[in-house]
Order: structure tokens, then C-alpha cells, then sequence
């Protein structure tokens, strides 16, 4: 599987609806965590595997994009990412965004430290 930003973000989201499905009211255990949300959350997690293997090519694809496209991503990012605290989730939001943009720096900083 060629592993791309959209590929890594998708499976991290994976992650994320299941935990957010597992502590809802609505859950089976309401917001205690069944056995069987557990295995779920274990399944869905080692997808994450291949987005961490594959770091480097992550960079390259992030910076193969164009501003638009850049754009594009974040503002389809923030419409998916959805917390009960409109504070918080606006910070995480920006702190994304502040991550992914200042990828000349930060995001080669961690492409250095990693190889």
C-alpha cells in the first residue's frame, strides 16, 4: 500500500471514531469500555503501524502538495474533526494547522530526529 497523508490521516481517524464510539453513552457498556470495544480499538490501532513506518514518505507527500491542496486537507481535517468541547477542539485544530504549515522547520526537525 503506497502510504499517503490521506492514508495516515484516515486510519488515525479510524482510531479516533472507535475511541469516541467505545466512550459515547451509546455505546454497549455506555461509557465504560466493554472487552469487545477493546479488541476494536486494538484492531483498528495496528493500522496505525504502517503510517509510523512510513514517516518519510509521509514528509514527501505533504511537501508534494501545492497550496491548494494543503488547504483543501486542513479544511477537510477540521470539518471531521468534531470534539464536545468547541475550545479545545479549536486549539487542536490550530495546532495542526501550525504543524503542518510550518513544515520547512518542524516537519524536517522530525524527519531529521527520525532517520
Amino acid at each position: 500500500m503506497n502510504m499517503t497523508v490521506e492514508n495516515a490521516i484516515n486510519k488515525i481517524f479510524d482510531v479516533y471514531d472507535k475511541i469516541k464510539d467505545a466512550l459515547s453513552e451509546d455505546g454497549p457498556g455506555g461509557k465504560k469500555v466493554t472487552i469487545g470495544e477493546i479488541i476494536g480499538l486494538v484492531i483498528v490501532g495496528v493500522g496505525l503501524v504502517p503510517a509510523v513506518k512510513s514517516f518519510g514518505l509521509l514528509v514527501e507527500d505533504w511537501k508534494s502538495r501545492d497550496e491548494a491542496k494543503k488547504a483543501a486537507w486542513l479544511d477537510a481535517f477540521s470539518l471531521r474533526f468534531d470534539l464536545p468541547n468547541d475550545e479545545l477542539e479549536k486549539q487542536i485544530e490550530s495546532l495542526v494547522q501550525a504543524i503542518l504549515l510550518l513544515e520547512g522547520s518542524f516537519v524536517g526537525l522530525s524527519k531529521a530526529a527520525y532517520e
